[in-house]
């Protein structure tokens, strides 16, 4: 399924939002998943393409086995095609939403935990 390819991106490029120790807002998600988005669109043309993609998720990949001290794969499914920039940030959006399980608008780092652990579930 598409989305878990995308899922893995927004996760894993969330760095910051992430990282921090208390809640995250809805704006603050869909911020940085816009600032990443325009990190990964190496030629700046709104739109990712699947080569774009691909060396994300290399970097990724490089970045994790660099803090983990291994190169296990990180689970994901190939996307087909070009995404642009609104349709990323929709998806964003309502990945957002299916974290946010209390639905009061933010994720907590337990949401977030529990985000990433159903990702990497097979």
């Amino acid at each position: 399924m598409k989305n878990v390819l995308l899922a893995v991106l927004l996760l894993g490029t969330a760095g910051g939002v992430f990282a921090a120790a208390g809640s995250v807002s809805k704006a603050e998600y869909l911020q940085r998943a816009a600032s990443h988005f325009d990190q990964v669109d190496t030629n700046h043309d709104g739109v990712l393409s699947e080569p774009e993609r691909e060396a994300a998720m290399a970097k990724l990949a490089e970045k994790r086995a660099a803090r983990r001290g291994t190169d296990e794969a990180m689970p994901h499914r190939e996307i087909k095609g070009d995404i642009a920039k609104a349709d990323f940030l929709t998806k964003a959006g309502v990945h957002f939403d299916k974290l946010d399980s209390n639905h009061d608008g933010l994720l907590s780092r337990d949401e977030r935990r529990a985000g990433w652990q159903a990702m990497r579930k097979p």
